[in-house]
């Protein structure tokens, strides 16, 4: 999928578990106006990512923008400029 017109690439940083179903690549384009625009973008490229990246699979994540929380703005509605980093972060926990 190449960018077209003002369609806005952002890049996508999985986590290393995730690298396996998108040809083991921790970094992939996906393209959109919103977070999950650009995550439907990847999982249109690499269908094996389509439960991890959609519905009840987003839960196991935190998603930042740059260096910011979606949660703390929009979620998955949150606006993406062009060039911007959507990083994908497993949780950790455990005592």
């Amino acid at each position: 999928m190449g960018k077209s017109g003002n369609e806005k690439v952002v890049k996508v940083h999985l986590p290393g578990h995730l690298a396996g179903l998108a040809g083991d690549r921790r970094v992939v384009a996906g393209h959109g106006d919103t977070v999950e625009e650009v995550l439907a973008s990847v999982r249109e490229q690499f269908p094996g990512l389509s439960e991890a990246l959609g519905g009840a699979g987003m839960a196991s994540f935190s998603i930042y923008i740059n260096d910011a929380a979606v949660e703390a703005r929009e979620g998955l509605r949150t606006k993406v400029r062009d060039g911007d980093d959507i990083y994908l972060v497993v949780p950790l926990a455990g005592g």
